[in-house]
């Protein structure tokens, strides 16, 4: 298939890229001026530079797929209010209305499980259908166009796909995250300084997540629908637990000092998905 990616120089997005190039599709995918992929791909995609609301409409009509993974506000890029909601909402939705209305195959978009925010606490596995609840400006303008986008997709005869990621690891994610950051200390041969760990969560390497979103092309057209689905890895886990792993799988000659960090405040012990399809 033909496909059009946004965000493709982001952490997800790149991988998504070179897991769709290695599939045999032919990729179409946006950038900035002078950005690039930060991880080595099969070949290069045909790069456009343009912003998310100058795609010319011949460009998108050529492609059978949308995957739209560009997004303001990503840990640890910082945002505002403002920007947030006109790129994740005003602008994402434009592009949401083009794909629309040039009858594209199949849309697909990454969502975040912080959308939940606080009505996730209280779930031991957080169901696709549990209210939105988010905190802060990225979380909230995500959350903000997934309820746009359910009204859109109710009137389209395309097929329509929101997948929330949980917490997702891999290389060349921003080292302010917990996996890089505990990478960077184990092969510096440094010390680690971690709360106690009891939070637990679903770590899902970046490799197995996009899987999901490329399989999203094999699914029948359903019009009239979104489809939404967590994306997990099924095996919740503690932070610990996580650590302690990955320490002994880099021969960490340094030393893991747990509980040499307090919790931080309003700390969310459990934050897991059910990981169930829904179409709403």
């Amino acid at each position: 298939m033909r496909i059009f990616v946004t965000g493709g120089t982001g952490f997800i997005g790149a991988h998504f890229i070179r897991l769709a190039l290695e599939k045999g599709h032919d990729v179409i995918a946006l950038r900035r001026p002078s950005s690039g992929c930060c991880i080595p791909l099969p070949n290069e995609p045909e790069w456009h530079e343009s912003s998310l609301t100058d795609i010319p409409d011949e460009l998108l009509a050529s492609c059978d797929a949308l995957f739209h993974f560009a997004a303001q506000g990503v840990s640890p890029q910082p945002t505002d209010w403002g920007t947030a909601f006109d790129v994740n909402v005003q602008q994402s939705l434009k592009l949401m209305v083009q794909a629309n209305r040039l009858k594209l195959q199949h849309i697909v978009c990454c969502g975040s499980c912080f959308e939940y925010g606080l009505s996730g606490t209280r779930y031991d596995f957080i169901p696709v259908d549990a209210p939105l609840e988010p905190v802060g400006p990225y979380a909230a303008s995500k959350a903000a166009f997934s309820l746009a986008l359910g009204a859109l997709a109710r009137t389209s005869s395309s097929s329509w796909s929101l997948l929330r990621p949980f917490h997702l690891y891999g290389v060349v994610q921003d080292n302010s995250n917990f996996w890089p950051s505990l990478r960077k200390a184990a092969l510096a041969g440094e010390d680690f300084a971690m709360t106690a760990g009891e939070q637990v969560r679903d770590y899902m390497p970046v490799e197995d997540a996009v899987i999901a979103f490329i399989e999203c092309l094999a699914e029948p057209r359903l019009p009239n629908q979104l489809k939404i689905a967590n994306i997990g890895s099924g095996l919740p886990t503690s932070i610990r637990v996580f650590a302690e792993k990955w320490w002994r799988h880099w021969n960490a000659s340094g030393e893991l000092k747990i509980k040499a960090l307090p919790y931080r405040e309003n700390e969310v012990m459990r934050f897991i998905p059910q990981l169930k399809l829904s179409q709403l």
